[in-house]
Parts: structure tokens; sequence; C-alpha cells
């Protein structure tokens, strides 16, 4: 078996990995799209005959430990108010987990950080899904310490650098010291297109979604937090909802600015969970395991992020077949709502709409112009959706681009990566 290249059929039935031992780190296990994406990682390496470990901060969300086929491990730091006696409790995790293990592959800012710059025999691959600098929770001066200091330091001593698009890549390369091309891949967060809809598990939630096959709307799939643009959503759901008031806004996810987003709600008079017809509602679904079934019985998906590194949630609108609204913005949704075919360069800022085979990229919804423009490519989309839904079959048919997404092919990369690095035993 050639260390550069397994084939796809091959992957179902060997165990190339069966001699190493990879710690996979993450913050916390959770619904987003990188930690959500730390789990599918280490369920496939382990199905690739490794022996995994998840390493995390915290357990997270308890039921997504259920979904894991490997044991977790958790740095119980909960009592360290200190963030200096917190870094170097993890540092020292880390530095005990490198001894243990071959491979050290990280995902998200922290752990990234920590894989870095943690002496050990074990090779660091970090996960990258987009640098600090567009974080609008930031203040201006821990930009500049990222930028300048703590991401090109990661980049620099990581041993693989693994970016989730090709647009990233230019931010990665921008920010480097030195070229750190010859050490850095693209790899396509996986999405399970062979999965199922299953059914949300909680009993409450089952009536809520009986509740939701009987209206129609359109939803926001993602966590609840500034850089996601849910408080700009509310606003283009008001403006909407003037034209289209059968029209109501699903959204599903949690997180810290889960009460502003009701409060701004009721601010703007807009009923909150409303089932009833014609009368313009927002329903907070709060977190879902598996947002699928919710996603394809929706006239769309909106994707108003300030920032996405890939955008996992635009594949899975296409892979629902819905149409897909997302903001243009550095460095994924480009990339993710042309099925890979187009990718951005540089990070300006879009101005004007544009149709895409399956939705529409659109400009940050920053301004009320802008909120407009979402509005109107909603209500567009409302009279056109067989056709735009038509348009999205033909586009996946004629490219077969969604296996580009797929687990086998991620397992493949993973495999192919892991060899080719020198082997540690």
């Amino acid at each position: 078996m050639s260390k550069q290249h397994l084939k796809s059929s091959n992957i179902a039935n060997q165990r190339p990995l069966s001699p190493y031992r990879i710690t996979v780190a993450v913050p916390e296990l959770g619904y987003g799209g990188a930690k959500k994406y730390s789990i599918v990682l280490a369920n496939m390496l382990f199905e690739l005959g490794a022996d995994v470990t998840l390493l995390v901060f915290s357990r997270g969300d308890e039921e997504l430990s259920q979904a894991t086929k490997c044991p977790v491990k958790i740095i119980d730091i909960c009592n360290d108010k200190s963030r200096l006696l917190r870094f170097y409790r993890r540092y020292r995790a880390y530095r005990l987990a490198k001894k243990e293990s071959h491979i050290f592959i990280s995902n998200l800012t922290g752990p990234n950080l920590l894989n870095a710059l943690t002496y050990g025999s074990a090779a660091a691959i970090i996960v990258e899904h987009g640098s600090r600098i567009y974080d609008p929770n930031l203040t201006r001066r821990t930009k500049v310490f990222h930028q300048f200091f703590l991401d090109p330091m990661k980049f620099y001593f990581a041993k693989q650098i693994v970016s989730v698009s090709h647009g990233l890549t230019v931010e990665i390369a921008n920010l480097a010291w030195g070229n750190v091309d010859k050490k850095m891949i693209v790899m396509y967060p996986p999405l399970d297109i062979d999965r199922k809809a299953s059914d949300i598990s909680k009993p409450e939630k089952i009536e809520f979604q009986k509740n939701l096959k009987k209206i129609r709307y359109i939803c926001f799939v993602g966590r609840l937090s500034p850089e996601k643009g849910v408080l700009e959503l509310l606003q283009i759901y008001k403006i909407l909802s003037r034209t289209s008031p059968n029209i109501k806004l699903v959204i599903v996810g949690d997180g810290p600015i889960w009460d502003e987003a009701i409060s701004l709600t009721q601010t703007l008079k807009i009923e909150l969970n409303n089932f009833h017809e014609n009368v313009p509602s927002i329903i907070f679904c709060g977190a879902v395991e598996d947002p699928k079934p919710i996603l394809s019985h929706s006239e769309g998906l909106l994707v108003p992020s300030e920032v996405e590194a890939f955008g996992y949630v635009i594949i899975e609108g296409i892979e629902a077949g819905v149409p897909v609204f997302a903001a243009d913005v550095p460095w994924g949704a480009r990339e993710a709502l042309t099925l890979g075919e187009e990718w951005r360069k540089e990070a300006t800022a879009r101005v004007e709409p544009q149709v895409t085979d399956f939705g529409f990229l659109l400009p940050r919804p920053h301004t009320r112009s802008a909120q407009k423009m979402w509005a109107d490519a909603v209500v567009k989309s409302l009279t056109e959706k067989p056709r735009l839904i038509e348009s999205a079959k033909l586009a996946i048919s004629r490219q077969d681009r969604l296996s580009d997404f797929s687990v086998e092919h991620a397992k493949q990369k993973w495999a192919s990566l892991i060899l080719s690095l020198d082997r540690p035993f």
C-alpha cells in the first residue's frame, strides 16, 4: 500500500492506522462545526484502526459523549481561577498526552496553540478553522496580538497545518512567518451524506417538530453568538415579515446571546414561538443533534455570519435540498456554496447579491440596505423555489461534488496524510 495514495475502496476493508496512537484535542464536546468535526474525526481515525483518545478542557454536552467511539479524557481545571495557572495545567496535560501519542491533532485556537508549543515526540497537526483577526468579540489589541504573534507562532511550530478551505490558506500564508506551503493541506470537514435524517430524541422536541411540519419557515442553524450575525438576522426577518407574514423564522441552536436575541425579538414586536398561520413569528428551537429534518422542511437556510472558515452548515443545507442564503465573507462561504468551484482570494466585502446554483451570496447584513437585499432574496426564492431546487439537483448530478465532502473521502485523505509523515515507531 502506497504511503501517498490510498484507494477509497480499500479504506472500508483495511485498518491502515492500527499501529498509531492518536490524540484529538478540542476545548469541549459541542454541536458547533469545529467541535462536532473533532468527534467525527476521532471516530474516523478509530475506524481506520488507530488507538484514539479525545482530549477536552471540559466535557461540554453530555449527550455528545455517547456519539464518540473512543475514550474522552477531561482536563479538570474548573477550580483554577488564574488564567496563567489554567494555561500551565493544560500545557502539562498536553505534554503528557504527547508522550503517550504518535500523532497529536488539535482544533480551534487554544488547543492549536498548545499543540504547536508543547514539546514532545508526537507529530503536531493543527486543524485551522480560521484566525481570530475577524472575530468581532475581540478587542483590537487582542486581534493584533493574535495576528502578529500567536497565529504566526503556532503555524511555525506545527508539523502539519490542515486548512478547512482553500480560501483560508491565503489567510494562513499571509500570517505565517516564512513559507508554510509545504506543510499545509486543504481538507473539507466531512459530511455524512449517507446518513438518514433522525427524529429529535427528546419528547418535547418531537412535538415541536410536528408543529414545524404544519408551517412555512426559513431557518438558521448554528451557535447564537455575535459573529454568526443572529441579531442582524432578526432585523432581516422584520423586513421580510411585512410582505410575507405567512413565513416564520426558525432558529436552531443556542449560545451566549440567546437572551439578547429573545429581547430583540420582543423589541421588534415579533411574536415568539407562535405557530398560527399568517402571524409573523420567530421560533427558538434550542440545540438539536441532527438539524436535517428541520432543514429539509424549510423554505431556505440563512447564514449571515461575520466570518466562516468553511461553512459546514451550508453543505448541510445543500444536501437537504433547500436554497442557501450566505454572507460572502472570509473565507469559506463562497467555497461551500459553490461546492469548491470558487473560493475567495482576498477579504474584500461583497456589495451586490450573486445567484449561485445552490442559493445566494449576499453582502454582510450590517446596514439597512443590505438587510433589505437579504429579505428581497428570500422573497425571490419563495416564488422561484422549484427552479432553484431543480438547478441545484442538476449541478450536483453534473459535478458529483457532494462526494468530496463525504466521510469516506475524508478517511482517505486523513489516512494518506498520517502515513506520509515520518513513522514514529
